[in-house]
């Protein structure tokens, strides 16, 4: 009878703990990938559930649902995560910028408009 990576149960009985150190961190690596393993599958299952009871409750109130299924599998998806350049970055942040000053100009508006709104009201 073997006991995991071909050891006999003698095997083990014989050797120290020392020599069988390696064996256990290959055993642990072996776990952590299987638990990897299960948590993908897991998100998954939960994006093909969320998608299914997406067009089940679509369809139930006579409407289409946009809900789609993942078409890439996730490590296809982080290759899209790459560092920007330099450029992309660039273009980031002249973006964000942009969105802060038209944010920060319609507030201004709304408040000066509420502000004589208000003063109107107290007349």
């Amino acid at each position: 009878m073997t006991k995991g990576f071909g050891f006999t149960v003698d095997d083990i009985d014989r050797s120290c703990p020392a020599d069988l150190e390696p064996y256990a961190k290959a055993h642990k690596l072996e776990m952590m990938e299987r638990d990897a393993q299960m948590h993908s599958m897991g998100a998954y299952n939960k994006i093909a559930y969320e998608v299914v009871m997406s067009h089940f409750g679509a369809g139930l109130s006579g409407k289409k649902s946009s809900a789609k299924y993942i078409e890439e599998p996730f490590m296809e998806l982080a290759k899209a995560n790459r560092p920007l350049t330099e450029e992309e970055v660039r273009r980031e942040v002249d973006l964000f910028f942009a969105k802060e000053n038209a944010r920060r100009i319609n507030w201004k508006r709304n408040k000066a408009s509420r502000m004589q709104r208000l003063t109107e009201s107290l007349e």
